[in-house]
């Protein structure tokens, strides 16, 4: 009769958990930033070694970096919102989304990487990220900084928007900062963003460790190899004969068990002895057969 409850008992607590009571609800699955391009650039493909990678530096944003927009007169033009591989969090921030004249419109912001706000309760895209193209900062010189151009911005005047943003490298500055931002010509905008992840990343010399062991492999193989073939073709040895200093080498098991043997041996009396060693010493410092002698060699000097 138990063995029936019993078993009724776990049909019931199965038929419970497949309904999904008694279980947590699954976690959201929340989709990732939109990106429209990689963090990663190469400007080299024949150096792939060489190469930016702002991932970190774009992960490190938590808000939108905004910078005061300068004319070429020294007035201002506005504000830019802008992150570096996604869209800027505040999609139109104080403006309201009718002042988006045509798309790329920020109010639909999906495709729109930075965006201006006039400072007239309008705001206006500046460029879309699926437009976005890495450049060399110095043609021809993979080390020489990096920079994205995106356009297709909202038009005005018969011109779209247009913006360059220009990385500057700085190893101490894992979190990106604004550095500028400028309008010259008219709807052409430039940013300038300081981050370590603007630098290029490149294999740096070999330090002194890998040079030692190259040298040292090299010894080796040169011995072994050099001093066998010596062996071979002008003495004639064979077998283990061939291998330079075998006599000398055969020995070296031995003498590295037998140098193990001694070290743990006198290493292990060491360590026991040590505390009365001590000890002694201690009690024994300031007795009359050590103050007698420094007495007298002092009278008699």
């Amino acid at each position: 009769m138990c063995r029936q409850h019993t078993t009724m008992l776990l049909w019931l607590l199965r038929s419970v958990r497949g309904q999904g009571f008694g279980y947590s609800p699954p976690p959201p699955n929340t989709p990732p930033p939109p990106s429209a391009f990689e963090c990663t650039f190469t400007p080299n493909p024949s150096q792939p070694d060489i190469y930016y990678d702002l991932t970190l530096a774009e992960q490190a944003l938590k808000t939108d970096i905004v910078l005061d927009v300068k004319n070429a007169q020294g007035g201002s033009s506005g504000k830019i919102y802008t992150r570096i591989c996604r869209p800027p969090k505040q999609y139109g921030g104080s403006c309201p989304s009718s002042s988006c004249s045509s798309p790329p419109c920020v109010s639909e912001a999906a495709a729109v990487d930075l965006f201006v706000d006039t400072g007239q309760g309008s705001c206006a895209a500046t460029g879309a990220l699926n437009t976005g193209q890495w450049y060399e900062q110095t043609p021809g010189d993979p080390k020489g900084g990096a920079k994205i151009v995106f356009t297709g911005g909202d038009p005005a005047g018969g011109n779209k928007r247009q913006m360059t943003m220009v990385f500057q490298c700085n190893w101490h500055l894992d979190h990106p900062q604004g550095v500028s931002a400028t309008e010259d010509p008219p709807l052409t905008y430039e940013v300038v963003i300081a981050t370590s992840g603007a630098c290029a990343l490149a294999p740096g010399p070999l330090s002194w460790g890998w040079i030692t062991l190259i040298l040292f492999l090299v010894v080796v193989v040169v011995y072994f190899g050099g001093g066998g073939l010596y062996n071979y073709k002008y003495r004639g040895e064979e077998g283990l004969s061939i291998i330079p200093q075998w006599s000398s080498w055969s020995k070296l098991p031995g003498l590295v068990m037998d140098g193990c043997a001694f070290s743990w041996k006198h290493g292990s009396h060491a360590v026991r002895s040590a505390p009365r060693d001590l000890r002694e010493w201690y009690n024994g410092r300031n007795t009359k057969e050590l103050r007698e002698p420094i007495a007298y060699s002092a009278a008699t000097e």
